[in-house]
């Protein structure tokens, strides 16, 4: 889906103390800093719902960590997207949500 979409995935799973990106891809000049959320019953809210304040605070500190160590990704402009899966069947339908929430 992604690649598809002209992303190129830089990392998967990239991991800190302060925690964790799912994904961290390039679009063009944009570093797209990605949640990946499922949710089985949309009872408990969309998976995108469940990415809180205090889930933001930690992704954005988290790309901190990453641009000072890969500083050369720093001059790119940073976009905070929000994937949704959600079970169908055997598969998962998957909603993505661009500019889902800002650094600020």
């Amino acid at each position: 889906m992604l690649t598809k979409a002209g992303l190129v995935v830089l990392y998967r799973n990239w991991r800190r103390r302060s925690g964790e990106i799912d994904i961290v891809a390039m679009h063009g000049e944009v570093l797209a800093i990605i949640e990946v959320r499922v949710r089985n019953h949309a009872g408990f809210g969309s998976a995108a719902d469940s990415v809180t304040h205090a889930k933001q605070r930690r992704i954005v500190r988290t790309t901190q960590q990453l641009l000072q160590q890969q500083p050369q990704l720093a001059r790119l402009r940073l976009r905070f997207d929000v994937i949704e899966a959600r079970p169908n069947g055997s598969a998962f339908e998957l909603n993505w949500i661009r500019h889902a929430f800002d650094a600020g």
